[in-house]
Order: C-alpha cells, then sequence, then structure tokens
C-alpha cells in the first residue's frame, strides 16, 4: 500500500511539471507574436525622406527641412516658429502612420527670424509676413523697419509658399502657446480676436489653450461637433496681420486648419491632428 501510494505521488508531480512546462511553451508564444505585431506596427510606421531648401532672407540665409513620409497627400503640415516644438512632435508621429509632408524652418529654436540687409539686422515674426502690410507691422514691433526689410520679408513668406506641394487642400499650420497666452478665449466675445471670428465655440471640459481655427465653415462644424474649441475665421472682416490663416482665408484656395496646443500637450496634438483627418474624409 505505501509503494502504490508513493507512485501515485510521484506521478502526479510529473503531470504538474508538464502543466508548467505547457504552460511556459505557450506564454513563449504569445510573447513572440506580441513582439512580432509590434515590430510589423514599428515597421508600417513611415520614416521620413528628409530634404533641406536655402531660401535667401535678405542677405541670411533660412534653412528650411521638409519631411516627406511617402509620396505628398492633400494634407500638408507647416511650423513656422521653431520654439514651438510640441506640436511638431506629435505631427511627426501623425504623418509617420499616414504619410504626408512637414515643412519646417529651421531656426535655432528661436521664434523670430533675424535677417540683415546691409550693416542694418532686422528681426520678424516668420508667421506675419504673408503681406506687405504685416511684414511692415513686425517689423517696426520687433525692432527696424525699411522698405528693403518688408519687401525681403514678404519675399521669403512667397518662396517658402512655394514649397507647398500643388496638390495640397488642407494646410495644418502647428503652433504651440503658453498658460495664460492665446486661448479660444482670445477669439470669443470681449477677447481681442473677437472682430475676427465669425463663429467660436468653447468646450468647458476641454482645456482653452487646445485649439482650431480654421478659415472653413465645414470643417469649424465638424471639429466642433467632435467636441473641440474651434474658431471660424471671418474670412472678409478679419484685419490684416500678415499671418498665414489671413492668406489663405482670403484667397480662399484651400482649407487652412490651425492645430493650436499647450506648450508639452503631445498626445492631445496628435489626437487633434486625428480629429482633421477624420473630418476630411467625411467628404
Amino acid at each position: 500500500m505505501q509503494t502504490y501510494l508513493k507512485t501515485r505521488k510521484l506521478s502526479t508531480c510529473k503531470a504538474g511539471g508538464g502543466k508548467r512546462l505547457y504552460l511556459s511553451y505557450m506564454l513563449r508564444r504569445i510573447w513572440i507574436g506580441i513582439c512580432m505585431l509590434l515590430l510589423m506596427v514599428s515597421a508600417c510606421a513611415q520614416r521620413p525622406d528628409v530634404e533641406r531648401k536655402k531660401l535667401a532672407l535678405g542677405e541670411t540665409d533660412v534653412w528650411v527641412e521638409l519631411s516627406y513620409y511617402g509620396q505628398p497627400r492633400a494634407i500638408t503640415a507647416i511650423n513656422v516658429h521653431d520654439d514651438e516644438c510640441s506640436s511638431v512632435e506629435a505631427a511627426r508621429e501623425w504623418l509617420s502612420e499616414n504619410g504626408g509632408l512637414l515643412i519646417r524652418i529651421e531656426n535655432g529654436g528661436e521664434r523670430l527670424l533675424k535677417f540683415t540687409i546691409g550693416r542694418q539686422q532686422y528681426k520678424v515674426d516668420p508667421n506675419r509676413i504673408y503681406s506687405k502690410e504685416g511684414a511692415a507691422k513686425s517689423l517696426d514691433r520687433f525692432g527696424e523697419v525699411s522698405g528693403e526689410a518688408v519687401e525681403a520679408a514678404y519675399r521669403f513668406g512667397r518662396d517658402l509658399l512655394a514649397l507647398v506641394p500643388g496638390q495640397t487642400k488642407c494646410m495644418v499650420a502647428l503652433h504651440n502657446n503658453t498658460e495664460g497666452g492665446l486661448s479660444v478665449h482670445t477669439y470669443r466675445q470681449g477677447g481681442d480676436g473677437e472682430m475676427d471670428t465669425k463663429e467660436v465655440i468653447h468646450m468647458p471640459e476641454r482645456d482653452p489653450d487646445d485649439f482650431f481655427l480654421t478659415t472653413d465653415s465645414v470643417m469649424y462644424q465638424r471639429l466642433a461637433a467632435a467636441g473641440y474649441n474651434a474658431v471660424w475665421q471671418h474670412n472678409e472682416e478679419v484685419r490684416e496681420d500678415g499671418s498665414m490663416s489671413v492668406y489663405y482665408g482670403r484667397r480662399g484656395e484651400m482649407v487652412y486648419v490651425n492645430c493650436e496646443t499647450e506648450h508639452g500637450h503631445v498626445e492631445q496634438c496628435g489626437k487633434m491632428l486625428r480629429e482633421i483627418e477624420k473630418a476630411l474624409k467625411e467628404n
């Protein structure tokens, strides 16, 4: 009887060991499968082909980076302020998944472009140079202004926009702000941008620093319906400040969307960029 019991006990131990070995084997197979899936996802994310263009701004050379994620398509993203990096980080991830072009001014992490003509140095905001009036106001705000400088800044703006592919139907401008600065409240009643706005919506559950500004009524309605803070620019009455939104709003040749998020809100910016993509696909 004792021998029989010992034999049964030994047999049970061997059976338990077999189950553990089988479980370990299956876990390894599952882990290998997960790793292969992650590698496939990583392979699907496109790495860009990067090209650098040199544009003249007065007597100063400004480099512009063009990152092609596959072939150019209907959406082009642009970043003109080199100190607004959170939006660029989010855009790179978005474009790596969906393809497209990112145009970015290389400016040493600074917001304003500095350039010289003769012995005089000038400073200008690269989002205020798409009209001569706007360029003059920006130059005057940050320092010296002259007719030559206005022409140089305006010409640089035109050369920059000439890099946008002809098939672009939607221009997405990438911007970041800081707490207490520009927000959706800027465009509401009593705000500095009220007279430039046709319609605005603020979602109480959303950070007011994270919002869209668009020149297109349909895009505005779709982004608002999706639950985001949104501004519809009044293209006929907006003040001429030389900005890209005014330039495209008045021309009406494509949908312009400014994706504005607070510095550091990379994940939120990514969600908002994908919402623009979704809105365009509803056509």
